[in-house]
């Protein structure tokens, strides 16, 4: 059963905007309420159902806070700060802790104010540390962190495990996101595969054997739906697709992919330097997780290399 009032910390971000637009398209939700709190003002031109309210201010203070969450049937928490350089950096564990489990709890502190019984929480692949052995990353796994953006999202899962063993039909729902990604995103795929099929030499910097695993925002977006029917006790998902692969493995599929659409081939250049994203990337086993909330099979590297090739090929005046 959909909640008629949602409330979104975070809802103008990347996936809080998509998810709104998929409620707008969603049957039984046009006439739900949706309330998006942000720093930022939800975007203009992004689509969103009729009885949409935005709270522009910080989800920190507590009026704000407690204003959304009046008469809410459940909220969900996108909000955070996310990883990086900054996620390695010991000076910035006091904005981690702040932004990513001090909010957590005092979403809850909120909850308990007023009434709302219904949490999901947004997390991260990131709260396992250790790439070695993906067959033990299960949603019952006992996570241990490597980063500073990963343990902030542990400490929140476990606050949030601790809330939902209160009185008054709980529920928790985390979810645990792969790198989410749609045929626009600008990220390492997208800027590789531009190199790719131009000629140009593809980089790997860094250490060229970490790994790293991607799914796709139409997933992410199925997953979330799935989840708003849902009314478990506590829940945890994985959300993911393939296998996560080296950092070689995933320019070499670039490469392949380019020559294959367009006859370009391109070096691949492997040396130092950073690499243009979080420093611990691993994988999670998201079978069991898919089973339960009755989706199919997500979409693959290869589903996603080719959305985007053709995202590239597009005329310019089609991106308009």
């Amino acid at each position: 059963m959909s909640p008629q009032t949602l409330t979104l910390i975070g809802g103008a971000g990347f996936l809080g905007r998509s998810l709104v637009r998929r409620l707008a398209e969603t049957p039984g939700w046009q006439d739900a309420e949706i309330r998006c709190v942000d720093r930022a003002e939800f975007p203009p031109d992004s689509a969103r159902p009729p009885r949409f309210q935005q709270y522009v201010g910080d989800a920190r203070r507590r009026d704000v806070l407690t204003e959304a969450l009046a008469g809410a049937d459940a909220v969900w928490v996108r909000a955070a700060m996310l990883g990086g350089p900054a996620s390695i950096d010991a000076a910035r564990i006091p904005e981690y802790l702040d932004l990513n489990v001090n909010l957590v709890a005092q979403v809850l502190d909120a909850c308990a104010q007023t009434g709302c019984s219904k949490v999901l929480f947004d997390s991260s692949e990131q709260v396992f540390g250790d790439p070695a052995d993906q067959q033990a990353q299960t949603p019952e796994a006992e996570p241990v962190a490597g980063n500073y953006y990963g343990a902030g999202k542990l400490i929140a899962e476990k606050l949030l495990r601790l809330w939902s063993a209160g009185d008054g039909g709980r529920s928790v729902q985390i979810m645990r996101y792969s790198r989410v990604r749609a045929g626009d995103t600008r990220d390492v795929i997208r800027v590789m595969l531009a190199d790719a099929v131009a000629g140009k030499p593809l980089r790997v910097l860094g250490n060229s054997t970490r790994r790293v695993a991607f799914v796709h925002l139409e997933d992410v977006l199925a997953a979330n739906l799935a989840a708003l029917d849902r009314r478990p006790n506590h829940a945890v998902y994985h959300v993911g697709a393939d296998r996560p692969l080296s950092l070689l493995e995933l320019a070499i599929r670039i490469r392949d992919v380019a020559y294959a659409a367009t006859g370009a081939w391109s070096r691949i250049d492997i040396g130092p330097g950073a690499p243009p994203f979080e420093p611990h990337v691993v994988g999670m086993r998201w079978e069991s997780s898919r089973r339960q909330l009755g989706l199919p099979v997500p979409r693959s590297l290869d589903d996603m290399l080719y959305e985007t090739l053709a995202q590239l090929e597009r005329p310019a005046s089609a991106n308009v």
